[in-house]
């Protein structure tokens, strides 16, 4: 089974939280959302083809918990780097 992996400086560029779920239940003020510049990005664990040389995944961002959006995002591997092939809007809000 092959493993995915992020390069570590990669985590330095980003905030790692803990899960969506658990950041809205943090950021509710009596049940109604906290009104901020905040906005919270998620992947999914990528698809991968049977020759691991192409890659699917879902990316999402909500803000505020008023607007957001997904899309689905196509990754070939070319001379050996993942490269976006094509990306999909899945849903806007």
């Amino acid at each position: 089974m092959k493993t995915f992996n992020l390069d570590k400086s990669f985590s330095k560029l980003i905030n790692l939280t803990d899960t969506l779920e658990i950041k809205k239940n943090s950021l509710t003020e009596n049940g109604l959302p906290k009104f901020g510049g905040n906005c919270y990005y998620t992947i999914t664990i990528p698809i991968f083809s049977l020759d691991h040389n192409m890659a699917y995944v879902q990316q999402s961002m909500l803000c505020n918990f008023l607007g957001g959006g997904a899309s689905g995002i196509y990754l070939s591997k070319i001379n050996g780097k993942w490269k976006i092939v094509r990306r999909v809007g899945l849903w806007i809000s």
